[in-house]
């Protein structure tokens, strides 16, 4: 069933909540209803901002594909209507094994010119630049709102969620209550201290490293036998101006209460670096940028659509939020105006 919201609240400004006040705004039944965008510490604060920005079209399970497509034809447009705004661009991406002692014979039949090919033992073709891309995610987060216009973006904590209304700690010990009759839900991994939903959370440690010219768009999936017998997984994606380093998560340290508060662990953002310096002498002079820490929302599949009268839910997406955004945010447009979702099936997302 279709509604006709008077105030529209979204909790969480990552790129799900993002998305889908872009699209609302879009959205020919929109009429200028106030929409409300309330996070505790600001735009793509979060993993929306330091995740890798791997887009892909087809590595999904059947509960997620529908909206994978859709989304990476979204991204590809938005591209092309806000040209040079959030560093999208076609990659080739690679599963690439490596030993310190190399196998000969092995070559790579495109160049990389921030790989050390003489330790490439096997290389597999993931993806083309028919079926993968990248954005930078925080630059996309922020630009994306930038053209939502209407969207009075708020930085506060939201506490509680009920029907009909949303409580938010506005200053220490001040709790507000803002009424709405269509709360949307996107806070990621804070989505399960709102609503009893299983989203569960998972710490992931990245770096980046600066390039002083530009180099080859590809993304790496690695394989890396390290100098003393150790065998780890980093990913590398190289943007315009950096490579994106990152490798696996952690449940070290219990979620805080909001993205400010993330503890970063230094010597597991130093391991990246050490594996990155395996990789290649590209690096090993090459000027860090950042060292940090946020939390993944983990769940079984991203929950999509309406909880309850007036409260709905867009969170779950793990590492796939930035590649789905765009499709949860136009999906989550049409539910909330039309009362269903027309531009791809998300009936088994349904919470």
């Amino acid at each position: 069933m279709a509604v006709d919201p008077k105030h529209i609240v979204i909790v969480g400004a990552g790129i799900i909540g993002v998305s889908t006040a872009y699209y609302l705004t879009k959205h020919p039944s929109y009429t200028g209803q106030p929409i409300t965008l309330i996070d505790s510490t600001g735009v793509a604060a979060a993993a929306s901002g330091k995740a890798g920005g791997l887009l892909a079209m087809d590595w999904h399970e059947k509960e997620t594909s529908p909206l994978a497509a859709l989304s990476y034809r979204l991204h590809e447009s938005l591209a092309q209507e806000y040209p040079d705004r959030w560093g999208y661009r076609k990659l080739d991406t690679l599963s690439v094994r490596t030993s310190p002692k190399g196998k000969a014979g092995v070559k790579l039949k495109q160049e990389i010119d921030w790989l050390d090919q003489s330790i490439v033992e096997k290389v597999n073709v993931l993806g083309t630049t028919d079926s993968t891309a990248q954005v930078h995610p925080r630059k996309f987060c922020r630009g994306l709102l930038s053209e939502a216009k209407g969207v009075n973006l708020i930085v506060a904590k939201v506490v509680a969620v009920n029907p009909g209304v949303a409580t938010v700690e506005t200053s220490p010990g001040v709790l507000e209550d803002m009424s709405s009759d269509c709360i949307i839900v996107c806070a990621g991994p804070w989505t399960e201290r709102l609503l009893n939903v299983p989203i569960t959370s998972v710490r992931a440690h990245s770096i980046t490293v600066l390039t002083p010219k530009p180099v080859t768009p590809h993304a790496l999936f690695t394989d890396m036998r390290l100098a003393d017998g150790s065998n780890v997984n980093p990913e590398f994606y190289a943007r315009q101006d950096e490579i994106y380093i990152c490798g696996e998560g952690d449940e070290d340290v219990p979620l805080p209460d909001k993205a400010s508060d993330v503890q970063v662990d230094m010597a597991r953002c130093g391991a990246l670096k050490q594996y990155a310096d395996a990789l290649s002498p590209f690096f090993r002079d090459a000027e860090i940028g950042v060292q940090q820490a946020c939390y993944l929302p983990t769940s079984p599949t991203p929950l999509v659509g309406k909880l309850q009268q007036g409260v709905y839910v867009a969170s779950g997406h793990s590492c796939w939020g930035i590649c789905l955004g765009p499709g949860t945010g136009k999906v989550m447009s049409e539910i909330i105006f039309e009362g269903k979702a027309k531009s791809a099936d998300v009936k088994l997302l349904d919470p």
